[in-house]
């Protein structure tokens, strides 16, 4: 049974592997063969593509319909991330306040937040809420063409550079290098984003500015204070209470958390988990703020609201610092983007010339637009005509 199920999942190569030596991508997919080699009914997915690339996470939504189409698996999912699962969906569940407030199809489910104005509107692929296409691409590119869109161009003026890294190298044994030869500038007082697929190194590089861990070569150049959000906001917990871990006040009432402020830690959701922790690092005042997947399970609303804020502190004199698989977000905020592969930086760009070179790790703007119009990279880009 293991191993027609690996098989199927095309672990068959990985099963004699160590689960550390895999990828977030492939780790998720093992998890997903786990379950299905018990044949479930049922299939319940929380947040399942929050912490995987773009490519993954298309592909690991590919996989979940092929389930459903091969077995008849019934599979429910609660996701923030819509691109992808969206558009397989037979039926799509509100919920508010604890309760489903509506059950409709996909195009039905658009229509009824338009009409209700909804905030949550805001999570549903443009094709639907944009140009009423029912997912059709082709549909939305052909609507784009008619409207003879002017092109836009990234603002070039230089800026001062706040963080230097030179030839970094870092391995967690000397086998093998997770960074290697990185060099890198991170500009002044602007939101500086790098992405990349799954295990190229994101955190580990992190790590490496906040002082957690040391290069084996290389030299990391800034005079600023420095805090760190890592990947999992409960490793910053250490009180009984949540009003113990930092001073709740009006930073924690922007971060809407104030009514957990008697709860234990781990017993909040991960979307609280990630605020609190959130709260931590912006409370100690640190010039230049680091964030590992800061938007993972958050909903669309409360990202827009906290990017927001990100430009609010880059415009008081912070540096803000994100790796993030959510390339929307990027595309909204983010002001220099960087590629990171195989440990080490390939380009850096500012966002729209950067992501209209890309075709798979780029925002859903820019696939929509490109080789249509250049420089539509965000939905602002695009809401300013539309």
């Amino acid at each position: 049974k293991v191993c027609e199920t690996a098989g199927y999942f095309n672990l068959d190569s990985k099963l004699e592997s160590d689960i550390s030596s895999l990828s977030g991508g492939e780790k998720q997919i093992l998890n997903l063969a786990s379950i299905m080699v018990m044949k479930p009914d049922v299939l319940i997915l929380d947040e399942p593509t929050c912490q995987l690339d773009p490519v993954w996470a298309e592909r690991f939504a590919n996989i979940i319909k092929k389930l459903n189409r091969d077995f008849g698996t019934t599979v429910i999912v609660a996701e923030h991330l819509l691109e992808e699962f969206y558009k397989y969906a037979d039926s799509v569940l509100l919920v508010e306040n604890s309760t489903v407030e509506t059950k409709l199809s996909p195009i039905e489910m658009a229509e009824y937040l338009k009409y209700t104005d909804n905030e949550i509107i805001r999570s549903i692929p443009l094709s639907y809420r944009i140009f009423k296409a029912d997912g059709n691409i082709s549909y939305c590119r052909n609507e784009i063409k008619k409207l003879s869109l002017p092109c836009l161009y990234d603002d070039n003026n230089n800026c001062e550079i706040a963080l230097k890294l030179r030839n970094l190298v870092f391995g967690y044994n000397r086998n093998q290098d997770v960074i290697n030869e990185l060099s890198l500038n991170i500009y002044k007082n602007k939101i500086n984003v790098i992405i990349g697929a799954n295990s190229s190194g994101k955190s580990t590089l992190l790590k490496l500015i906040a002082k957690v861990i040391k290069p084996r070569y290389g030299k990391i150049k800034t005079d600023l204070k420095v805090s760190m959000m890592c990947q999992n906001p409960r490793d910053l917990f250490t009180r009984d209470k949540c009003g113990d871990e930092v001073e709740f006040g009006a930073l924690t009432d922007f971060l809407e958390i104030n009514d957990i402020e008697q709860q234990h830690p781990y017993d909040i959701s991960g979307g609280q988990a990630q605020r609190l922790a959130l709260a931590m690092v912006l409370n100690t005042g640190a010039d230049l703020i680091l964030l590992d997947e800061p938007t993972k399970a958050l909903d669309t609303d409360f990202k827009q609201k906290f990017g927001e804020k990100l430009s609010e502190l880059c415009r008081m004199g912070k540096t803000v610092l994100i790796t993030t698989h959510d390339v929307d977000f990027a595309g909204e905020f983010g002001e220099f983007i960087s590629f990171l592969s195989k440990g080490t930086i390939v380009t850096t760009g500012r966002s729209k010339e950067f992501f209209n070179s890309l075709d798979f790790f780029t925002t859903s703007v820019s696939k929509l637009t490109n080789g249509i119009v250049t420089g539509y990279v965000s939905e602002s880009d695009l809401e300013e005509v539309l």
